[in-house]
């Protein structure tokens, strides 16, 4: 249902939170990280730099393949 409400409204950042979450939950480390991608790209967007930073040290301490590229992007916000 969450997957199906962020496609409806992808920019509704409490929607892609909430699945991140989720997806947290349920052990489902990569499909959160691009959720929490998403979440912070669109906080970016709306000029939320300390949550956005917040969310991308968050995607940081999960350890995605590509970390260096959030510490460059976080060390850049």
């Amino acid at each position: 249902m969450l997957e199906e409400a962020v496609r409806l409204q992808p920019q509704q950042m409490s929607l892609h939170a909430r699945l991140a979450r989720a997806y947290i939950d349920l052990e489902r480390r990569e499909e959160a990280i691009t959720e929490l991608d998403a979440l912070g790209e669109l906080q970016l967007d709306a000029g939320f730099g300390e949550q956005a930073r917040k969310t991308i040290q968050y995607i940081i301490s999960m350890k995605p393949e590509n970390v260096e590229a959030y510490q460059q992007l976080l060390s850049r916000i």
